[in-house]
């Protein structure tokens, strides 16, 4: 299984209740669609008091290997992902990684 994770920042010009409400009930079911994609899961970040964060929350996609990724970013349900995501995400800060997930406990 190859994981796939990003660092997400929304964007500034937004409410970030309506940016998080955006990312989970409009843009997750349009990442769903992904071809081979087996996994999907949004952790959105707790605002600390201050308000100072990198980034509002991450994701993790999971896929049966790197080209199963790979393949899935050719496709059209693909390109509704990135477009979509310019809807609520500053995609100039966006960071994305494939990672090996190494459980401990």
């Amino acid at each position: 299984m190859q994981k796939i994770v990003a660092a997400v920042p929304l964007r500034n010009d937004m409410d970030r209740a309506e940016a998080l409400r955006y990312w989970r009930e409009v843009h997750g079911p349009i990442t769903a669609k992904v071809r081979g994609l087996r996994k999907y899961v949004q952790n959105h970040a707790v605002v600390p008091p201050e308000n100072d964060r990198q980034f509002d929350g991450t994701i993790e996609l999971y896929f049966d290997s790197m080209e199963a990724f790979q393949k899935a970013t050719e496709t059209p349900e693909w390109q509704a992902v990135l477009e979509d995501a310019a809807k609520f995400c500053d995609l100039t800060r966006l960071w994305v990684a494939p990672a090996d997930e190494v459980p401990i406990v």
